[in-house]
């Protein structure tokens, strides 16, 4: 069975963030999507794969204090 495609709406929603923000990111292609035409759409398993990857790599960025 296919999983359902998520809107834009439903991804901001999942992600927590705007949709203009989704929106921001498709158009900077920072995000998983698929399009037809003018629509956009999200598998929610491809989402979470993002998620994933953004959060390693911001805690590899992160920055480190120094002991004393």
């Amino acid at each position: 069975m296919t999983e359902p495609l998520l809107t834009v709406p439903e991804a901001a929603d999942y992600l927590r963030v705007k949709p203009r923000t989704v929106y921001q990111w498709v158009w900077r292609r920072r995000i998983p999507f698929l399009k037809a035409g003018s629509t956009v759409r999200f598998r929610r398993t491809e989402l979470d794969e993002w998620l994933a990857r953004r959060n390693r790599k911001e805690i590899r960025l992160a920055p480190t204090t120094k002991s004393r």
